[in-house]
């Protein structure tokens, strides 16, 4: 830990270690988004109304959707 004007301002880690964390907190952040996805979304959206929702968007943007397909 380096410490700037007496507050602790940098840490210093080891790549693997950093790579490890960082990796830990993009599937913390995955499963907390799923957690609020379910509590505000429990049903599921049918892909003709996603697209729908998309294309909306998109517009809105002045671009055109292209869905994937799957």
């Amino acid at each position: 830990m380096l410490t700037k004007n007496g507050t602790a301002s940098y840490v210093l880690m080891d790549s693997a270690a950093y790579e490890t964390a960082k990796r830990r907190n993009r599937v913390y952040l995955a499963l907390r988004e799923a957690e609020i996805e379910e509590r505000y979304r429990p049903g599921v959206v049918p892909a003709a109304e996603s697209d729908a929702k998309m294309r909306e968007i998109f517009a809105l943007w002045g671009l055109d959707y292209q869905p994937s397909a799957s």
